[in-house]
């Protein structure tokens, strides 16, 4: 799997505003945590992100300064409307396997939904079947041939079957 690099900054300040004044300047607020060592708060460029994030990267290397860190995204914290990033979580992964076990359990999650989604269909299908399969048999019993309209009887007899119109 391809490991995006981004270039990561240190930033000063916590609470909301330090974080509205990163955001202003085009970056997004991280932390940077695990591995037994302290946490750290960064900032990442918000396009250069974006584009690694459209590219459903999960495992980065993050520079900061003359370091580097490798990281499996952990978290990205939307605001209310959710089309806008406010927050990154990224866990150190110095060994790239927190990154792959990630990676592994999102396919799985995938899988699982499609085929929850396929075998949903595939009842649909069938209760459909059973349906028409039960119209059948009552026109059937009803001496109409499927999809035969039924007139109203007069007088409280019997329905008998319409003449179909020509």
């Amino acid at each position: 799997m391809n490991i995006a690099s981004l270039k990561a900054e240190p930033r000063e300040g916590i609470g909301s505003n330090a974080s509205d004044k990163v955001r202003a300047a085009g970056r997004i607020p991280v932390i940077l945590f695990g591995s037994g060592q302290p946490s750290q708060s960064l900032s990442v460029d918000q396009r250069e992100f974006e584009r690694a994030l459209k590219e459903r990267r999960i495992e980065y290397v993050l520079e900061i300064g003359t370091d580097k860190e490798q990281a499996a995204l952990r978290n990205v914290q939307y605001d209310r409307m959710g089309d806008r990033i406010l927050h990154l979580d990224f866990l150190r992964d110095p060994t790239g396997e927190i990154g792959a076990r990630l990676v592994r359990e999102s396919v799985e999650a995938e899988v699982r939904r499609k085929a929850m989604v396929v075998a949903a269909m595939e009842h649909q299908a069938f209760e459909e079947a059973k349906r028409k399969a039960a119209e059948a048999a009552a026109a059937a019993a009803a001496g109409l041939l499927p999809g035969a309209a039924v007139a109203p009887a007069k007088g409280g007899a019997a329905a008998k079957p319409a003449t179909p119109a020509k």
